[in-house]
Order: C-alpha cells, then structure tokens, then sequence
C-alpha cells in the first residue's frame, strides 16, 4: 500500500478538504504446482476505515461520510495487481483504513487467501488554528543560584 507510515506510531497526515490516493498492489504468489487448487482470474480488492475520534452532536454529518466502503476487481497481468482507491476523512481524527486482498477462481469462487494491511490516518482541519512547533522552555524563576548557596 501506498502512500505508507514513516514508522508504526507515524500515521498518514491528510487534510479534511481533500483526499487520500491509495494505491493497492501485489504479485500473486504460487506454490510448488502452480494451479494444482485453483487458478486466479481475479483479484478482489476491499478498502475501508474506521474513526477512532467521536464526532461532535453538532457536526451535521452524514452517515455514510464517516466510513469509506470501497470494492475493486482487477484482472492481474503477470501475477501483477494494481488499484487506486480516493478516500475521504470529511472531519479531524484518527482513522484506520483496512485493505484485504482475496482471489476469485476461474470458477468464480472468492477464495480469502491474500494478505490484510492497515493504515493510520489522521486527518486535520486546514483552517484551524495551528499551535506553535518549537516553543521556549520558561526561563527558571529569579533566585539563588546554586553557586551561591556554598
């Protein structure tokens, strides 16, 4: 998945006036006989998020903006898969978005075999105010100094 954390703790910044991109993709792995079970014809790819900020009662938001739901089936050339997904966090919080890839078989059968990834996402107001970054410790309080108590 793209774009990526920086480290675990590190989560994606994106504005509440636009969108994410995320792009999704993967090679297909095989076993000893590739085959030999099922063959793919399809990747399924599912994206979607969670809010783990309460929204206020007098935020008019609607339900179906708090959480992205998105499906993509892509046909994978050369075992190679490839999605891109805009999600949107219309309010300030942390979110985590959720992506699980399956196969779909020639049979049409979804098989839940790919890997699950998770994103942290934190998303702020542009036209709140901002605090300061780099703030001056206090100066210490007038006093002795410890020199002069010897």
């Amino acid at each position: 998945m793209s774009p990526s954390q920086r480290s675990v703790n590190d989560p994606v910044l994106v504005s509440t006036d636009t969108q994410l991109a995320l792009k999704v993709e993967g090679v297909i792995q095989h076993g000893a006989k590739p085959g030999l079970f099922r063959a793919v014809n399809k990747v399924c790819l599912d994206v979607s998020s969670s809010s783990d900020t309460k929204i206020p009662q007098e935020q008019k938001v609607r339900v179906d903006n708090l959480n992205n739901e998105l499906q993509e089936l892509v046909e994978p050339h050369n075992d190679y898969f490839s999605a891109q997904f805009l999600l949107h966090f219309p309010f300030p919080g942390n979110h985590t978005v959720y992506a699980e890839a399956s196969v779909i078989d020639t049979s049409g059968l979804s098989w839940k075999t790919g890997p699950k990834m998770t994103l942290l996402v934190r998303s702020f107001d542009p036209n709140a105010p901002q605090p300061p970054r780099h703030q001056q410790p206090p100066p210490p309080p007038p006093g002795r100094s410890s020199a002069s108590r010897f």
